[in-house]
């Protein structure tokens, strides 16, 4: 099995949905709320790297042993 994709990890993100306030009210999508939005599709961002093409095992191994 390979590192996930962007989608993939929106995708599980989604399919979590864990219990976030944000500013006193439940967050009911955390994956497309604005205020996670950031946070969130930084960590995407490294899935995206380790997918791009000539991305070394090392690196991939690297990469998901962070996320």
């Amino acid at each position: 099995m390979g590192v996930k994709t962007r989608e993939e990890y929106f995708e599980s993100i989604r399919k979590q949905q864990p219990d976030v306030y944000i500013r006193g009210e439940k967050a009911t999508a955390i994956a497309d709320h604005l205020l996670c939005w950031t946070g969130i599709n930084s960590v995407a961002v490294t899935y995206d790297i380790s997918n791009v093409e000539g991305t070394s095992e090392i690196q991939r191994l690297v990469i998901s042993r962070h996320l």
